[in-house]
């Protein structure tokens, strides 16, 4: 279980155990981990595949989150649509190369947008 893995933490690969972890926070701030996972690569899965397993079985239990939130790793398209699946609110963050649209037809890079105001664009 013991590899090499990227740390967003470090912004470099270390030694160590590849863990993901799913948190709940409620409306005082309290934040409880919920669920987590060993990352085994000879599993052969994704951190993201391992995200919908993972929110899957939180959602089975019968939790009910208002958001769902992460950041730019878990802001994939598959994860997207799957949170968007279970009508739940969702905010990521997105690296700024990313090709989005906020309207119909029309699509930029994050980067391209000039000027973003303080209630954000829904994409």
């Amino acid at each position: 279980m013991i590899g090499f893995f990227y740390s967003g933490k470090h912004h470099c690969v270390v030694k160590g155990v590849n863990v993901i972890t799913l948190y709940y926070t409620d409306q005082h701030d309290v934040s409880v981990p919920i669920n987590f996972r060993i990352i085994d690569p000879d599993e052969g899965k994704t951190k993201n595949e391992h995200f919908r397993e993972m929110l899957q079985q939180v959602l089975s239990w019968g939790l009910q989150p208002s958001w769902v939130t992460g950041d730019c790793w878990y802001s994939s398209i598959e994860n997207l649509k799957f949170i968007r699946k279970y009508n739940l609110g969702m905010l990521f963050a997105i690296e700024n190369n990313r090709i989005i649209s906020s309207e119909r037809g029309s699509y930029c890079q994050v980067q391209a947008i000039d000027c973003w105001d303080e209630s954000g664009v829904q994409v």
